[in-house]
């Protein structure tokens, strides 16, 4: 059973990476970003959608633990 679960583990890894390798082999179009008047630097498309996803996945647990409530001790 153990030997199955890695299996599968390594087989959605392997997904995972083909998915992310299609992905960026097909947003090769370079594009550049202006907010509130200032201009990023010509990226791939994919680059920065890499980037902003990245991103997330740092400030999204960071953010829970920072506004998680703690109960408060009477």
């Amino acid at each position: 059973m153990h030997l199955l679960k890695r299996f599968i583990l390594g087989l959605l890894i392997l997904a995972v990476i083909g998915v992310t390798l299609v992905f960026n082999l097909e947003n090769q179009q370079s594009t550049s970003l202006v907010f509130l008047g200032f201009s990023a630097p010509a990226f791939p498309i994919s680059v920065i959608v890499c980037i902003t996803f990245i991103v997330g996945l740092v400030l999204g647990p960071l953010l829970v633990q920072l506004f998680k409530r703690r109960p408060r001790s009477k």
